[in-house]
């Protein structure tokens, strides 16, 4: 966990960083308080979801670790699209490009956990491997 806690403390940093230089220091005006919002959920979410995988593995459960997996996917999603939902009607932007942080950081963050997916499977006691 701690390989990838660095891993998501750097990535999350970076976009953090880009996020503010973007939202301070240039004329694009679609960056604002959902856009660390939604960084921050990012944030967290990756972090519980391969948590979970982590303690279904050592658990020697793989079918814990597929639910890990599938369910944190899937709820990802939905959680996203209830949350852009939710932004659109309350906050009711002017353009729709105040999504486009949120496609970035709902891909750089499922990569990097699809990425440490694989790498816990790979680990794995063949007891353990799924698939």
């Amino acid at each position: 966990m701690n390989g990838y806690l660095i891993k998501l403390a750097v990535v999350g940093l970076v976009l953090f960083s880009a996020t503010w230089f973007l939202d301070n220091y240039s004329n694009v005006d679609f960056i604002g308080l959902m856009a660390y919002g939604l960084l921050f959920f990012f944030f967290v979410f990756s972090l519980v979801a391969v948590w979970l995988s982590q303690n279904a593995l050592r658990a020697n459960n793989h079918r814990q670790f597929l639910n890990a997996l599938t369910g944190s996917m899937v709820a990802k999603v939905l959680l996203t699209a209830f949350l852009v939902l939710i932004f659109g009607l309350v906050e009711k932007p002017k353009s729709v490009l105040v999504v486009i942080p949120m496609f970035v950081y709902y891909t750089v963050f499922t990569v990097l956990e699809v990425v440490e997916f694989l790498r816990l499977n790979k680990q794995a006691t063949p007891q353990q491997k799924v698939g």
